[in-house]
């Protein structure tokens, strides 16, 4: 009778209490061998064990409660008219106290392993012990954030100015449950780019979209609600601004949503984090990409205006990024690629970070990688990463020093010169750069960044051609052709407006490369002077006259 009763007490508690009384049977067999006594030590805190299995029972049961409400209230009973952020917005530009507690409980924020309390959200997201590890509702949570209540909460009802950036900075740190936490990291870095561009009023260009209709408080519903809460608690109506365009597609992200007040102290605070962030090897790709987003808009020309960024501080931040971001570039991911590419160009138009980029110059390679063609279909990398890509290389070879690395990074081959019946070593990275000019496969005939990419490539091989005679050579013999094809043929553009015109490009190209005489000479061959007195009424007329003269020389 006793073993049953003992094996009946060990099934009929919870499986972790289970396993430790079985731990238990042997030690206190050993000491008594009555076992109405080893009955009798089992059952001794058997009321104060079920006190805290009701409490967790019952704390686990509201939870539940308050996730499935947080459903029901976020489309879940009234898809398109009623969710979380027309509740957010309502609180955000009402003074509207209960709505303020129940966003509070469908958040259902707590330390982990500890009971929710009826605490205000703003007290709790100031405590520190709270934010280093807490659980809590992520889905209401990303949707706190995306429409600002957070920092309006936050700015409303603390004394420190900076209580919202070290919110954010502990969202980015959070390290348990890594698969709930990539969707807020996300919802923050966003965030964080959206704000650095508001910030310096240039943006880069993302693709934009319209607020769903539900979110824009026009529904009948929506009204109610606001005539409801607004005359029974008040009517205080502040004005606030508009709330942000929030965009579910995970790719795309708004110039509206600008929470964060950027200051010295923001800066050392949220910059660094991110960068840590970075340089976690399993970061999700579409971390990695609006993270390099942030510090593209970080990196932008506009900062370096801003007394609150000191050159020291911009210098530190960015320096320790790049070796950690420079590898992306060679990402599968398109966007991150691309990305990759304009962080590295805003770093190279600082001298100090110009010198760190020469002591890592690893990237020049990944980055001509990318323009080699590939031996299959698809060809090439999308046509906007490209781009990207040639505008790094342009970039970097205005430098001498990087215009060296640039021509050397991938050695020399020895080539045939058909007309002068000789062989001659010519650089493989140029090669490449006039490869993709050729364009054999056909590839970017017909598509409507054609211009502007062809535009950026013929910069790189004239940069490439300053002060550089061996290159100079090199790219006359390769490229003269074609550059002549394009100024005779090309239609597009007629008028010397757009920065992007393809045959003002060659023409600046052709009159750097008139400086060596072997490329007039080449020139004069092909009747240069036929094709570019038809573009003498174009607004080409000084540059033709440079090109002219050169060649006259000869």
């Amino acid at each position: 009778f006793v073993d049953v009763a003992i094996a009946f007490y060990l099934v009929s508690h919870n499986s972790a209490t289970m396993e430790l009384r079985l731990c238990m049977i042997p030690i206190l067999f050993e000491h008594q061998t009555d076992k109405y006594s080893v009955l009798k030590c089992l059952g001794a805190n058997e009321g104060e064990n079920d006190s805290k299995n009701q409490l967790s029972l019952r704390e686990a049961w509201k939870e539940r409660v308050w996730y499935y409400l947080a459903f029901c209230v976020d489309g879940g009973l009234m898809p398109g008219v009623l969710n979380i952020k027309t509740i957010a917005k309502l609180a955000t530009e009402h003074d509207l106290p209960v709505i303020d507690r129940v966003l509070a409980n469908l958040l259902y924020l707590r330390p982990l392993n500890w009971p929710h309390q009826q605490t205000p959200l703003n007290v709790k997201m100031q405590d520190a012990e709270t934010m280093k590890n807490f659980r809590c509702n992520e889905r209401v949570l990303e949707r706190l954030l995306s429409t600002g209540y957070i920092h309006h909460s936050l700015k409303n009802n603390c004394d420190t100015a900076d209580v919202y950036s070290q919110f954010i900075v502990s969202l980015l740190r959070r390290t348990q449950n890594a698969d709930e936490c990539t969707s807020i990291k996300f919802a923050v870095c966003r965030q964080i780019a959206d704000s650095l561009v508001v910030c310096v009023e240039s943006p880069i260009p993302i693709r934009k979209t319209t607020a769903p209709q539900s979110e824009r408080l026009r529904s009948p519903t929506s009204r109610r609600i606001l005539r409801k809460f607004s005359n029974s608690h008040g009517s205080d109506r502040r004005t606030s601004s508009p709330s942000p365009v929030v965009m579910e597609d995970n790719v795309t992200y708004s110039a509206r949503s600008a929470f964060i007040d950027w200051n010295e102290a923001s800066i050392k605070a949220v910059i660094p984090a991110l960068i840590e962030m970075i340089k976690s090897e399993s970061l999700d790709e579409k971390l990695k990409v609006i993270a390099v987003v942030g510090l593209v808009n970080f990196t932008r020309k506009q900062w370096q205006a801003k007394e609150m960024v000191h050159t020291v501080i911009h210098e530190i931040i960015i320096g320790d990024a790049l070796k950690y971001v420079s590898p992306f570039i060679l990402s599968k991911h398109e966007d991150l690629a691309r990305h990759t590419c304009s962080f590295l160009i805003s770093c190279c138009q600082r001298e100090p970070l110009k010198q760190e980029l020469q002591k890592n110059s690893n990237f020049v390679k990944d980055t001509l990688s990318i323009l080699t063609i590939n031996q299959y279909p698809p060809y090439y990398r999308s046509i906007e990463t490209l781009l990207q890509a040639t505008s790094l290389i342009s970039s970097l070879a205005m430098d001498t020093a990087f215009r060296t690395i640039i021509s050397d990074c991938l050695g020399y081959e020895q080539q045939l010169d058909p007309s002068h019946d000789e062989i001659f070593e010519q650089s493989v990275a140029i090669r490449i750069l006039v490869d993709v000019l050729k364009d054999d496969k056909r590839t970017f005939f017909k598509h409507r960044y054609r211009d502007r990419f062809f535009a950026q490539l013929i910069g790189a091989l004239k940069n490439l051609s300053l002060h550089h005679n061996v290159n100079r050579k090199t790219i006359g013999r390769l490229s003269i052709p074609m550059l002549l094809l394009i100024i005779a043929t090309d239609e597009k553009l007629k008028e010397n407006t757009d920065p992007y015109n393809l045959v003002e490009a060659a023409l600046r190209c052709i009159c750097v490369l008139t400086f060596h005489r072997q490329n007039c000479q080449i020139l004069k061959k092909l009747n240069i002077d036929q094709i570019i007195d038809k573009r003498s009424e174009e607004g080409f007329l000084d540059l033709i006259k440079n090109i002219g003269y050169m060649c006259s020389n000869v």
